[in-house]
């Protein structure tokens, strides 16, 4: 890891704090939050669907699922999910930021997918390990990515 990477972390941990509040102060209350929530985990048809996989879930920050559900959606749509997101927050809790949280929470979800994933691979069998070993340095390194972009 570069000094300027090391940087990067020790001011966003040293951050936390204050992002928290700032979260705080956009009005999403805690949720259950799946904690493996991408469309691979969905089952139906075209009327109904079933949410699967709830190993992961807890209560938290709604805006926690989100990094996850996005990472699996073609780049095209990422933009109008996020604004229906948003616009359902909104109906439900008008006043609310979901936007901002989203912004806020983006890198914590994102360091938080590593830690799922690390944990995932350190309770499979070592054939299955292949296909999620580099999944916990990937979300670190979207991490910094959204820190760097101002997240």
């Amino acid at each position: 890891m570069s000094r300027n990477e090391l940087t990067l972390l020790q001011r966003f941990v040293s951050g936390l704090a204050n992002r928290f509040a700032a979260l705080e102060s956009c009005g999403l209350p805690d949720t259950l939050v799946h904690g493996d929530l991408h469309p691979g985990n969905f089952r139906g048809t075209e009327r109904t669907l079933t949410l699967l996989d709830w190993g992961d879930s807890g209560i938290g920050h709604p805006m926690l699922d989100q990094p996850a559900f996005l990472d699996r959606v073609a780049s095209e749509y990422v933009e109008t999910i996020k604004e229906h997101w948003a616009r359902a927050w909104l109906a439900w809790l008008p006043g609310c930021e979901p936007a901002r949280a989203a912004g806020l929470l983006a890198p914590i979800a994102a360091a938080r997918q590593a830690v799922i994933y690390r944990r995932f691979l350190d309770n499979i069998e070592p054939s299955e390990q292949v296909y999620h070993r580099n999944d916990p340095a990937d979300w670190l390194w979207r991490m910094a990515a959204l820190l760097r972009a101002g997240s």
